[in-house]
């Protein structure tokens, strides 16, 4: 099974203090809680990742239609506000075919 991926990527708040960044999910309509929110840390310098491998498996359960969140985490852990963006997503593959059949012609 293979699903068509998508990349997040965003430029990184100027703060020279800047050492992670973290990346929340939750379903359009519905807010980011920082508290509550699944999300995953990207540390510097890298400032992107890949969708839906950088998650837990049931972190996009089903398609529809998703709002990310990224804030910046300082050298002491303060956090930055989140810049956010909504996206569709279907990670979902389709079904299998079924009754193949080879015919001697």
């Amino acid at each position: 099974m293979r699903v068509k991926k998508k990349r997040l990527t965003w430029t990184a708040a100027p703060d020279s203090d800047i050492v992670s960044h973290r990346v929340f999910v939750g379903n359009e309509g519905e807010t980011i809680d920082p508290k509550t929110s699944p999300y995953v840390e990207v540390v510097m310098p890298k400032t992107s990742i890949l969708l839906p491998d950088d998650f837990p498996s049931e972190t996009f359960e089903g398609e529809g239609n998703y709002i990310l969140g990224v804030c910046a985490v300082d050298d002491v852990g303060n956090e930055g506000d989140l810049a956010l963006v909504a996206s569709p997503f279907d990670f979902i593959a389709p079904g299998v075919p079924t009754n193949l059949v080879v015919e001697n012609i």
